[in-house]
């Protein structure tokens, strides 16, 4: 079927008849009321092509028009199967990110029985982009750890793909909070593959091994400038291997890496400086100073102005407010600290405390 495909036209009409074809009901119906085994593999390998023809259409309001989305949400049961994983390509390809949210909200499926172990990766991987799309990081790395959870006997493909986003993800809700291994490491519970795998393909030195022949260099490079905090790295790494990226199709995510380091580069200026050059931060951030103002206005909680060739921070004030506050702590403190050891010290303290009952007593009986 997918052979005969010559145009997109004719993709988006095969959608449109699958649609109206597909039998209704649960899948679990569908499968359990046919009286021969033909019937059913039937309805697996028009499900199946459902997968393969989306992608021709080339255009996302010919999925979403075709109503394929309704028909395989319609079918699905409660176990893991083709019809979950062609219904959650489909939602991708039409950009349908919250939709296909609501609708696996409430369940984590068990793989049926008979379903590959290529559909069962396909699916979470899938369900980790959607994740993406609708900014639940969190969640997008459960998925992509559990496709490098699932036992295999050798590296997938679609594992690697779920490697790497979950490199970008967890460099964005993490950052430097994580060092280079916590970024880069597959799961405790990665199969045996998995972890020989990247075990040989990173060292604390970089990369070996593999890494650079199924593209995985540029995304260790991104990690290591991600755990250190530096922002000049990572647009070097970024316009390095923007080619890749793009390739893997994950330029969009790096673009989101590119704007939190901004930002984050920004809030320590602000701690740091009452006043800085335009030129110089314009040139630390990559930008030019004409894109200065749209980003000192896009950073959460970060009061800055622009004044000719200055960029002001009004918030400089505050802090160093609290750092005469906590100036006064430690004066106090270390005061304290001298009083304890005199206190300490006095022959009249040691003849109390050994006259003291051994039972607790209060503070003002002391």
């Amino acid at each position: 079927i997918v052979r005969s495909i010559a145009s997109a036209r004719v993709a988006s009409l095969f959608l449109h008849a699958a649609a109206r074809h597909l039998p209704a009901g649960t899948e679990g119906n569908v499968m359990n009321t046919v009286e021969h085994g033909k019937f059913r593999q039937a309805v697996v390998n028009l499900v199946e092509a459902v997968g393969h023809v989306a992608p021709l259409t080339g255009s996302k309001a010919a999925v979403v028009q075709s109503g394929i989305l309704c028909s395989l949400q319609k079918a699905k049961s409660g176990l893991l199967g083709v019809f979950h994983v062609e219904f959650l390509q489909c939602a991708v390809l039409a950009g349908q990110y919250r939709y296909a949210r609501r609708q696996i909200e409430n369940e984590w499926p068990r793989p049926e029985k008979g379903i590959s172990v290529r559909q069962v990766l396909s699916y979470f991987h899938l369900r980790g982009v959607v994740y993406l799309g609708c900014d639940e990081w969190k969640q997008a790395i459960r998925c992509f750890w559990t496709v490098l959870s699932i036992p295999a006997e050798t590296v997938s493909a679609i594992a690697l793909e779920s490697w790497k986003k979950m490199v970008i993800v967890k460099c964005l809700v993490y950052g430097k909070t994580l060092s280079l291994s916590g970024l880069v490491s597959p799961p405790t519970l990665a199969s045996n593959p998995i972890t020989r795998f990247f075990n040989s393909s990173h060292s604390g030195e970089g990369m070996k091994g593999d890494a650079t022949d199924l593209g995985l260099a540029p995304y260790f490079e991104l990690a290591q400038a991600c755990s250190c905090g530096n922002l000049q790295a990572f647009e070097s790494v970024r316009s390095k291997h923007l080619s890749v990226f793009e390739a893997d199709k994950n330029a969009g995510l790096i673009e989101r890496l590119s704007t939190k380091l901004k930002h984050l580069y920004l809030r320590q200026l602000s701690s740091l400086f009452i006043a800085v050059p335009v030129s110089q931060v314009a040139a630390d951030l990559s930008i030019s100073a004409h894109d200065m103002l749209p980003l000192l206005s896009a950073v959460d909680g970060l009061h800055a102005s622009m004044d000719g060739a200055v960029v002001t921070f009004e918030g400089t004030r505050r802090n160093s407010v609290k750092s005469r506050n906590i100036e006064g702590l430690v004066v106090i403190a270390q005061a304290t600290r001298k009083l304890d050891c005199s206190l300490a010290d006095s022959s009249r303290y040691q003849q109390i405390k050994g006259e003291m009952p051994k039972l607790p007593r209060g503070v003002d009986d002391f």
